[in-house]
């Protein structure tokens, strides 16, 4: 991917004025080619407007700067605010483009468009809603496009028409994320990273950001759109393939003119989210030791800085990981009268598993307004949608207290919600001083077994009762001291 930079010119930098007279002379080369009769610049004054230029850098709203792509420099931005006391024709309060220039082998590679929203970003940032220049008949086409329509005014020291357009400012930034991507969005991609615009290009997206990691696990994209509809930014997101709860951000991609607006850190945190909603327990990146700027966007996101682990067929040699916890996905609120409606639809989606009875809303009220210092319900919930209701009791016993129901969701199974609530449960009567757990279950609930033997419940009696439709079942009582 080409990387594409710019560099403010300073007065006091060589390497800045060399860069900037080589690109001064083709430039006043190309103007000369259209400035009919005319007799060419000579090689002095190339060399004193070039060091005019930069003589006047340093006041806040004048803007000199070189661009490259890599380490190539490609061309130049001036523009300046005009104020009452400049010299010369002004339109005060309007951004000017001064001078401008590409050289010809960059050109029709959209580098003009990020050089001029370049421009434009600055122009909005000191409150300029206009902005204007002058061009000839060669440049005309350029500038038409980039939005410039011409003025019945004539700049007096070169008598060209001078053009103007409305400045943008800062775009309406849009995130979208996509599992599989449409055809113009694998092409918008590949241009916007790497100027891509053959088959091959869009199928090394179709390969490696979405078929080979589709097909043996799962993967995202994360796109940013201006107003436009254009892609201005990008980056993928891969889980792991041996740890599903472990994923990696990667191809993170922001053009130029685009820069510096957090598009970046919000890309990386709608990944963080989708990641969290999905079940999803750590993020991490990998970057080179020398990217300072990767880096401190790492850090400021927070993202610590870990020792190197290998994730699926990445090569990292050589380069630093960094790591976030997404924290836990879930969260606890009392359960009320107000919540009825959500624990009948819990209990109903798990009746046959408990060998319950049928209880109706008004049922389920009543048994939530009672003030009973004994028992308490909960509802676990995933952001604020509920997913699970548990009820815990014995809470005067101060040697043991009891899960008395816990019942997820059935869309939310399998993901951890039932742990997180038994944790919960223990940190609940821990903290009144309770020191064992129990919870009761029938042989037959292989899926609640499981869960509390994993969290390192043992089975203390094995013996018959009544369950909540009438009949006698053989069931299991799990006990654990919660203490230790």
């Amino acid at each position: 991917m080409n990387e594409f930079r710019f560099i403010q010119v300073q007065q006091d930098n060589s390497q800045h004025y060399e860069v900037f007279k080589n690109l001064m002379f083709p430039y006043n080369r190309e103007l000369d080619e259209n400035k009919l009769g005319s007799e060419p610049t000579s090689d002095e004054f190339i060399l004193k407007f070039t060091q005019s230029c930069i003589n006047m850098q340093g006041t806040h709203d004048r803007h000199l700067e070189l661009a490259f792509v890599d380490n190539e420099p490609i061309g130049f931005l001036y523009g300046k605010v005009d104020h009452e006391h400049h010299r010369g024709h002004k339109k005060i309060g309007y951004g000017y483009v001064m001078e401008f220039y590409i050289k010809p082998e960059h050109r029709r590679k959209g580098y003009g468009r990020i050089m001029l929203r370049r421009l434009e970003q600055h122009f909005s940032g000191h409150g300029i809603k206009r902005m204007y220049l002058n061009t000839g008949a060669s440049g005309e086409a350029f500038w038409k496009a980039m939005g410039f329509k011409p003025t019945d005014e004539i700049q007096p020291h070169n008598n060209m028409l001078i053009w103007e357009k409305d400045i943008r400012g800062n775009d309406v930034i849009n995130i979208s994320i996509s599992e599989y991507l449409t055809h113009e969005l694998v092409e918008k991609i590949a241009f916007m990273q790497w100027r891509g615009t053959t088959p091959k290009d869009f199928n090394q997206i179709r390969l490696f950001s979405i078929y080979n990691d589709k097909y043996d696990n799962d993967c995202f994209n994360v796109i940013a759109f201006n107003e436009n509809d254009d892609v201005i930014g990008r980056l993928y997101c891969v889980k792991n393939q041996e740890n599903p709860k472990r994923w990696y951000y990667g191809d993170l991609a922001v053009i130029p003119s685009y820069r510096r607006m957090k598009i970046a850190t919000r890309m990386i945190k709608a990944a963080i989210q989708r990641i969290s909603d999905i079940g999803g327990e750590t993020l991490c990146c990998y970057t080179e030791p020398e990217n300072t700027a990767s880096i401190n966007l790492q850090k400021s996101i927070g993202f610590i800085e870990k020792p190197t682990l290998p994730f699926n067929l990445l090569i990292n040699d050589g380069r630093v990981m960094f790591e976030i916890s997404l924290g836990e996905q879930f969260n606890v609120i009392p359960a009320t009268v107000d919540e009825a409606r959500f624990i009948m639809m819990f209990y109903a989606q798990n009746r046959d598993a408990l060998h319950g009875k049928n209880i109706s809303l008004n049922e389920w009220k009543e048994v939530l307004s009672r003030d009973d210092p004994d028992e308490q319900n909960f509802l676990v919930c995933k952001g604020a949608m509920p997913v699970a209701w548990l009820r815990i009791n014995g809470l005067d016993n101060k040697d043991m207290a009891w899960i008395s129901m816990l019942a997820v969701s059935d869309k939310f199974q399998r993901q951890g919600v039932g742990s997180f609530a038994v944790r919960f449960a223990e940190d609940f009567v821990r903290s009144g001083g309770i020191k064992m757990l129990g919870i009761h279950t029938t042989v037959d609930n292989i899926a609640a077994q499981n869960c509390y033997k994993k969290l390192g419940y043992h089975i203390h009696e094995e013996s018959e009762g009544t369950t909540g439709d009438g009949v006698k079942r053989m069931g299991y009582t799990f006990v654990k001291n919660i203490n230790r």
